[in-house]
């Protein structure tokens, strides 16, 4: 019998996601927050469809129009909506080109 402990999953027996659990790299997280499809919509916000079923809602307003935002240099290019609407599905991220991007956790884990 070996004392080595096994990593504390994420997921509870009926598969939800146990967010009071960190992230850590040994956890499922990935597993569940794959994404399948996004929709960007007119309103600066991310319809995002995860691996798990699940659809959740993220407001990308704060890190586009909000200078005080560290990730306002990254993001301003999207205020033309245009822009903002070639928001790419990656598997684990939404991304709109090498330098603007947001991780599947994020989006699930802030996602309403």
């Amino acid at each position: 019998m070996s004392d080595k402990k096994e990593p504390a999953s994420n997921i509870t027996a009926s598969g939800a996601v146990d967010l009071s659990k960190p992230w850590s790299p040994e956890n499922d997280f990935d597993v569940i927050t794959e994404i399948r499809r996004i929709i960007a919509n007119d309103d600066y916000t991310l319809t995002v469809f995860f691996n798990d079923d699940s659809t959740k809602t993220y407001d990308v307003k704060d890190r586009i129009f909000n200078r005080d935002n560290p990730d306002y240099s990254w993001f301003k290019k999207l205020q033309d909506i245009n822009e903002f609407k070639k928001a790419e599905e990656c598997g684990w991220a939404v991304r709109w080109d090498d330098d603007t991007d947001i991780s599947s956790y994020e989006l699930y884990i802030h996602g309403k």
